[in-house]
């Protein structure tokens, strides 16, 4: 199972990432694995907890034919990865408010439509490939905090 990978330590993870161009297309990730790992994902905090990201995985030959043209940058990762992960969010989210407190907005594009997903409730956020890196990644360049950060 995935527990043990696990690594507490926030810096080494961020500064130990690297940017994988091409998966070992013989590692398969379980659906319990990917399950875990989204469930993980899924307790980060968000504005107001209206956990307004919906994930679709894709992990089938069909799914990764469909998504190729929509990641025309990325096709290597499409095509080598065990899945890609697609992160919607969600314009409605403010509909599960009851739910999450009894319990504790803009067009999507071309991925939400070919996903069979609403595109005027879902707006494409990100699409993450998933797998096990077969060559070394790469580092990769980041803007200074200077660069992305305004005060006002």
């Amino acid at each position: 199972m995935f527990n043990n990978i696990q690594n507490n330590d926030f810096a080494n993870i961020v500064k130990g990432r690297r940017s994988v161009r091409k998966y070992d297309e013989n590692v398969k990730i379980s659906k319990e694995e990917m399950s875990e790992m989204i469930a993980e994902a899924s307790l980060a905090p968000s504005s107001a907890n209206m956990q307004p990201w919906r994930v679709v995985v894709v992990d089938t030959p069909e799914g990764k034919e469909k998504l190729r043209p929509l990641v025309r940058f990325n096709t290597l990762q499409n095509d080598t990865s065990s899945a890609m992960v697609l992160i919607f969010g969600d314009t409605q989210s403010y509909f599960y408010a009851e739910e999450i407190y009894n319990t504790a907005v803009e067009q999507g594009k071309m991925p939400a439509e070919a996903f069979g997903l609403d595109e005027e409730r879902y707006v494409p956020v990100m699409i993450i490939s998933i797998g096990k890196a077969k060559e070394e990644g790469h580092e990769s360049v980041r803007l200074g905090s200077d660069k992305i950060t305004f005060g006002k």
